[in-house]
Parts: structure tokens; sequence; C-alpha cells
């Protein structure tokens, strides 16, 4: 297939052109940034989601994966107008683009957009985004389900639940807490946790996100605007985290307790039944393996 992957140098892009490439397809990728790897420069185009003229630089696709995003929450909350730029302004142009250009737009969406609900997180609760960040990728699921309706763009988005791996950059704004507490495990430095440390999530490596994106890329069904799950179907406390990276550095870290961060969810536990229904995916690193994987790189 030919394959246009925007946000292709970031942490997931990176490692779904290796995938895509991997697999034998024709892919193209497109981001602001310099690759992470050398290899990838042949199949980047420096171009920005926000270029009025995409037509002039783009050619025809089977799939977009549109990944392109100013991420994190927390960030959303202090700079709100340039992320909604990016997310929202930056995510119409590209599906513009598709609906002229592609068969099929592939969203990345995330798990932020349930907001601070503590049941089991399924794709049929009602949203309650609770930052910028949140409602920006909901916003996006609004446009991509409407680009179905009116347009006829076969569309699905894919929500995310707390992806870590290698190459994520333990410093960056994308980071989730596992990279960066296992560099800072390792210096024997305080593990620093935002309120209680009760909180819990559902960790995705990033190995099984990427198989995610691959299987609705080449999924022969239509999908008319679905959005699913993608996520190890377990959850883990803050605390129970860093007890395990801890225990895998064999670090003598201690956690250090600061004020809770405004727009940080108490738990985000998915249900991927729906993913293993229409796209015969399940995740399959549980969070002490991945944390296995990735302890001897950061």
């Amino acid at each position: 297939m030919k394959i246009l992957v925007s946000g292709s140098s970031g942490f997931i892009g990176s490692h779904l052109i290796d995938a895509l490439i991997n697999f034998g397809h024709d892919v193209t990728g497109i981001d602001m940034k310099e690759p992470l790897l050398p290899d990838h420069k042949k199949i980047w185009t420096k171009l920005s989601i926000n270029n009025p003229n995409l037509w002039d630089y783009l050619d025809e696709y089977d799939v977009i994966f549109h990944l392109a995003a100013t991420p994190r929450v927390q960030y959303s909350v202090e700079h709100p107008l340039e992320t909604n730029q990016n997310n929202i302004e930056g995510t119409l142009k590209m599906l513009e683009f598709a609906r002229k250009k592609a068969n099929r737009f592939i969203f990345a969406s995330s798990s932020s957009i349930y907001g601070g609900k503590t049941c089991e997180l399924m794709e049929g609760l009602c949203p309650h985004p609770k930052s910028p960040y949140a409602l920006q990728k909901l916003v996006g699921e609004e446009y991509c389900r409407l680009y179905n309706e009116i347009y006829g763009l076969d569309t699905i988005s894919l929500r995310f639940f707390n992806v870590y791996g290698r190459r994520m950059n333990p410093k960056g704004d994308y980071a989730c807490l596992i990279p960066r507490h296992i560099a800072l495990a390792k210096k024997n430095c305080n593990l620093p946790v935002y309120g209680l440390g009760a909180q819990k999530r559902s960790f995705t490596y990033v190995e099984d996100v990427v198989q995610a994106l691959i299987a609705a890329g080449e999924s022969k069904k239509r999908f008319f605007g679905e959005i699913i799950n993608i996520a190890y179907p377990e959850c883990w406390s803050v605390n129970e985290v860093d007890k395990i990276i801890i225990a895998a550095t064999k670090s003598k870290s201690k956690i250090k307790y600061l004020p809770a961060r405004k727009g940080d969810p108490a738990m985000s536990l998915a249900n991927t039944e729906k993913a293993e229904r229409i796209l015969n995916w399940k995740a399959k690193i549980s969070l002490p393996d991945g944390i296995e994987k990735i302890k001897e790189i950061y």
C-alpha cells in the first residue's frame, strides 16, 4: 500500500515507519522535526500539517496515519492556543487533504478524553475532557466521524492509553512517567509523584500500539468513523509503577510526593474488547515485561 504518516519523526511515528517499511509498504513521512533514525530520512519530508498547500507536496495514498500533535495534558493546560492550532486545526487540514487524496484516515486519539471516570473505560461512555488536550482530541474524533458521514472518507480513531517504550525522550513533553522515572532511578534520584500516587493507569508498550495501527491500516473492513481503545487492559497505580522500576533497576531512589496537577485523571482502566472484536488485536506486553525491555536504555 501507499501510506502517509504525519508525525513520522515522533516516538510512535518512528516505530510505525519501521514496521510499515518491514512489511513492504511504500511509505512517506512528514514532520517538522528531523527523523529519530538516520535511515528514515529517505522517506521523510519536512512539512507542517498546518501548511495550507499540502496538495503541492504530497501524492495520493491508500492510508493516512495522522499521529502529528502537540501532546500531553499538562502542556496543553499551559499552552491552550498553541495546542489548539496543532491538534484541531492541523487535524482538520489533514482530513481535508485526505478526503480528496486518500481512502482511509487513521487518527491517533487519547484516553484523556474520558476525564476523571473511575469505572472501566468503554468507548460508549460519555466523554468528559478535563484539559485542552483531551478536548482537542475529542474534537478530532468528531471531525473524523463527520468526514465519514458527509464525505464518505473511511475514518477510525484509536484511543491510546499511556504509551511507553524505546525512543521516548525521558525529558520531553510527551514522556510518560515510566522512561522518566527509569532514568531517575538509575541515578538514585528521588522519583516525583504528583498527588498521593494512587492514580491508576493502563500502560501500553509501543510495539503493541504499532500492531494496532497496522491492523487498522491493513483491515479489509470499512470503519465508518469507529472509535477503539488501544491499551494493555490492566491497571497500575503510580506508586506500584515506581516500585516495579526501583526493583528492576536495583535503585536506592525514594518517592517524593508533590501537589496534584490539574487535569490529571484518577484512573484510566481500558476495556479493549472492541479492539479484539473489530481489529483482531490484543496487547501482549505487560507493564513489568515492558519495563524489563527498556530498563537498560534510559
